[in-house]
């Protein structure tokens, strides 16, 4: 019946999300570079293997943590300016 094959379908559908996100997991956590990503208030939310080795972090320790931890000291207000002005960009909107 049309449930059955909705329901399919959209199984069908997480299963391919799944699957590109676990590739795209192991293209970001594989690159040569730190890649982290960080959240409209500087929160980082995740880093990959190269971030944790050039920044001395685990993930675990960074996660949840402002990215103040990685800037030298008195640099913190700079970055919150700059920070906020992407995120009113159309780049960062």
């Amino acid at each position: 019946d049309a449930f059955n094959r909705m329901a399919a379908s959209l199984q069908d559908v997480v299963g391919r999300l799944s699957g590109s996100e676990r590739r795209l997991r192991e293209l970001v956590d594989t690159a040569p570079d730190a890649i982290l990503a960080v959240d409209r208030q500087g929160i980082v939310r995740s880093i990959n293997r190269a971030g944790e080795r050039l920044f001395g972090y685990s993930s675990a320790e960074l996660c949840g943590r402002n990215l103040h931890a990685l800037l030298p000291r008195g640099s913190e207000v700079q970055h919150d300016r700059l920070l906020a002005a992407f995120a009113d960009s159309p780049e960062g909107g």
